[in-house]
């Protein structure tokens, strides 16, 4: 059993004079996952920020199940970036949902790096902070809060909640066939389905 000492260097511009704001000791058998329950546990504000080792995304380009030790090697002492929420990133390299994609098992959405299947946007629309304004429509708004993900044959699509409520609706026969796949499905059971979860946290239907 190893020990290591992970320390946080912060570009929080709300809180300039803080460099190093966390101090983690951990056995370094533990997983990316780990480290970030701890973490949250200790800051809750770390949950909305990004971290960034060898200007690579912990937990994302860093997968979450990866042991510290093959990610740091030998090191016993770890300095991780700290991006702030206030500067505009993917949604989803955000401790919070991070979290959320692996406790859902969903880090091999198909479209995950990719656009939304019917409004053609980027999947974790940056919306805040002036990247793109805030009333922005729900349907046009890939962000995480506003997809739904589908299980059709073993694979997951994100799709926006709203994009997909709206292209259901608008169907007048009772099948219809989604952009991502060429076989048709029954309309009333997915639209049935999204109503139950449209108000849920990347919520998952399968529909195969």
């Amino acid at each position: 059993m190893v020990f290591i000492t992970i320390f946080i260097k912060s570009d929080n511009h709300l809180q300039p004079s803080e460099t190093y704001k966390s101090r983690i000791v951990i056995d370094n058998n533990r997983t990316v996952s780990h480290y970030f329950k701890i973490l949250t546990e200790s800051d809750d504000m770390a949950k909305y920020n990004t971290y960034m080792y060898n200007n690579q995304c912990l937990g994302y380009e860093i997968p979450m199940t990866k042991n510290l030790y093959e990610i740091f090697g030998t090191k016993l002492c770890i300095q991780l970036q700290e991006v702030s929420f206030t500067v505009p990133m993917n949604p989803f390299k955000r401790v919070n949902w991070l979290m959320e994609l692996h406790k859902k098992n969903l880090f091999d959405i198909i479209n995950l790096n990719d656009d939304e299947p019917i409004n053609k946007q980027s999947i974790g629309t940056w919306r805040t902070w002036g990247k793109l304004p805030n009333n922005i429509p729900p349907n046009m708004d890939n962000h995480p809060e506003n997809l739904v993900i589908l299980i059709d044959f073993n694979q997951k699509w994100a799709y926006n909640k709203f994009q997909l409520q709206e292209l259901l609706e608008s169907s007048k026969t009772t099948t219809i066939r989604l952009p991502h796949t060429s076989i048709r499905h029954r309309k009333d059971y997915l639209l049935e389905q999204l109503e139950d979860v449209i108000n849920k946290s990347l919520p998952i239907i399968k529909i195969t």
